[in-house]
């Protein structure tokens, strides 16, 4: 083992620095370095969490928009009208609706012809009624499906109102639905 005094005689001699640097570093307690570390860790948990707000959308519209020539008496059915909801269970929704005329009205004039909406959904004819009562928003209360099943129902439109001795033309109306959880 070197001591001090022989380290300081080989550090003077310029051709054995490199060699001196080696032998210190391997033969010398007093070069070698040791530390004990304790390692410590430590956890965090971050919890990430959103919503899914209740939404519900119209998922089938009737396939027949247009009665064809206007007969008093005859119902047409016009196809299927449905919905669905993103809701885990079955659960109240809010449906509306709203006539532009509240009558079939001719284009370009003011004769109107009288009609009934019947959509039989969930086993009845909950949605139906007559539009001259919708001119304003008009309420039904329904049950959505469980997990996005859609609600299904014919729908169909009756002609009330006599259509003898009007004016011939184009004559409608647009009943606009909202639904929401």
């Amino acid at each position: 083992m070197l001591g001090w005094f022989d380290v300081k005689y080989i550090l003077k001699s310029a051709r054995t620095r490199a060699f001196a640097a080696m032998a210190i570093a391997a033969f010398s307690p007093l070069f070698v370095a040791t530390q004990s570390v304790s390692a410590t860790r430590d956890t965090a948990s971050v919890q990430i969490t959103g919503t899914i707000p209740p939404t519900c959308s119209f998922t089938t519209l009737p396939s027949v928009m247009n009665l064809g020539e206007l007969v008093a008496g005859v119902d047409k059915a016009l196809g299927s009208f449905g919905f669905s909801c993103n809701l885990a269970t079955s659960g109240a929704v809010q449906l509306t609706v709203q006539s532009a005329n509240g009558a079939l009205k001719r284009d370009g004039g003011n004769e109107t012809v009288a009609y009934q909406v019947n959509w039989s959904i969930q086993g009845n004819a909950s949605a139906s009624g007559n539009p001259s009562a919708w001119l304003t928003p008009f309420g039904f209360a329904l049950q959505s499906g469980a997990n996005g099943t859609e609600q299904l129902g014919m729908y169909s439109v009756k002609l009330l109102g006599p259509t003898e001795g009007l004016i011939a033309g184009e004559y409608k109306d647009t009943l606009t639905y909202t639904i929401s959880p």
